[in-house]
């Protein structure tokens, strides 16, 4: 990706956890693909399992964010 710098943050809320990594990097292809590459649809099918979603974008600044929201009321999270 070519990024100098990532910034990664983690949120805690009542009923939901949000993870966010973002680079300053080269960016995604446009058009940007509507699944990702093979890591990245794993990586949603895993998280879609436990109720959560996965949101991959350009940053208007240039770069990439990949955001994660996942609940924590997920009855299969807590038997996982």
């Amino acid at each position: 990706s070519q990024a100098s710098e990532v910034n990664i943050s983690l949120k805690v809320g009542l009923q939901s956890l949000i993870l966010s990594v973002e680079d300053n990097g080269v960016g995604l292809p446009r058009p940007l693909p509507k699944s990702g590459g093979l890591g990245f649809r794993n990586m949603r099918e895993r998280i879609e399992t436990y109720g959560g979603k996965l949101i991959l974008s350009r940053r208007t600044s240039g770069g990439t964010r990949i955001k994660v929201q996942m609940p924590l009321d997920n009855p299969q999270a807590k038997a996982a």
